[in-house]
Order: structure tokens, then sequence, then C-alpha cells
């Protein structure tokens, strides 16, 4: 480790770190490549991750392609968001009998490890603290599911030509909100905030 606090690892490295995270009983979800495209999913492993892809977007327009190397991040963001694991679409909150008998769902205790986060997911995601996990009533589920959230974020080394991060100040490079930063395709890098931050008001 540096002085700045960079490791560089390979990607056995990266094996570890996410068969480390599965131990301590995350759900690692990251990019995979998935029906010709690269998505969002559940990983058990880092060879899931799309290693050697990258993709080609324009208007109207999205190519998965072969690099010529192996990064890992080496595509731009996806179509998908993260906001499904933080805040599910749908989500069961009781069970009714015939009789008039209700029983409460029990709290989803799920920890998340997001990796691969780009700068424009993470200032995504503050806006969710800002609208579901802020104010007089905030959203008590979004809440616990943000205190546990485990996030590796990585700097966006070949923007899409429909991205917007640039103009909007949220990228390339990874912003403030996560645990540990892949500042290169080898290289982790400590987030300058305490390891494992909680929630405002947690």
């Amino acid at each position: 480790m540096t002085s700045d606090g960079t490791v560089t690892i390979d990607l056995a490295g990266l094996g570890g770190l996410v068969d480390a995270l599965i131990r301590d009983g995350y759900r690692v979800i990251g990019p995979t490549v998935r029906d010709d495209a690269i998505v969002l999913a559940e990983l058990d492993s880092a060879a899931q991750l799309p290693t050697g892809w990258g993709v080609t977007t324009s208007p109207g327009h999205y190519r998965l392609r072969r690099r010529g190397d192996a990064a890992v991040f080496g595509h731009s963001a996806g179509p998908q968001s993260w906001k499904r694991y933080l805040h599910p679409p749908r989500r069961k909150l009781f069970e009714a009998t015939p009789d008039g008998e209700f029983t409460a769902e029990p709290p989803d205790d799920t920890r998340y490890a997001f990796l691969g986060v780009r700068g424009c997911d993470l200032a995504a995601i503050a806006v969710l603290d800002r609208v579901l996990g802020g104010g007089a009533h905030p959203d008590g589920s979004y809440r616990r599911r943000r205190a546990e959230l485990f996030i590796i974020a990585a700097n966006c080394t070949e923007p899409g030509d429909v991205c917007f991060c640039a103009s909007m100040g949220t990228g390339p490079a990874a912003g403030p909100g996560y645990d540990l930063g892949a500042h290169r395709a080898d290289r982790l890098r400590r987030a300058p905030v305490r390891r494992r931050r909680r929630h405002p008001g947690r």
C-alpha cells in the first residue's frame, strides 16, 4: 500500500475481494455480460465480471464489443440503475387471510455490496439519499439498505457517446460517496472517509 492508501491488485486480488465480501454476508452486485449487453446482476465470483468487454453507444445504438485488453471496467455506464436494489419496485408488506388477519412481512436484512459504481451513479444515489433518506418522512426500508451498503466505485475511462457526466459535473472520475475506489483498472484506493460510513441520521 502506498502513502495515499492505493493498493495495486490483479484480477485474482479483485476475486479475493469479491469472495471476502460474500463471506462477510454481502450480496455482491456488479456488471456482467448477459443477452448481448453489460447488465447489473448478483455475482458469485469476479470471473463473472465483463473482463475484456466494452460497449459502443450512440443515440438509439448499443453494441457489445471485444476489447484489445483485459480491462474489467472498460465500458461506460450501462442501461440499468442501482436504484432497484436500494428501492425495489415491488416489495411485500404484509399477508392477509380471508378472515381478516394481517401478518406484517419481516424486515429485509439483505446487505448489498455494489461493485463498479460510476461517478454518475454515485451522484444519482446521493439524490436518492436526499429524496428517500432525508426530510421529515424518510423511507425506513431505503435507509436500512443504504446504511448497510458497501460501494466500490470505478472511474469511467471510456464514457459513451450518450453520456452526460462532464456537462453535469458528475464524472468521469468517481466523486464522493464510496468506500473503495478503482482509480485504474488495476488499482484500488480507499475513500478519504470512514470505511463503514452510515447514512445520516442512523
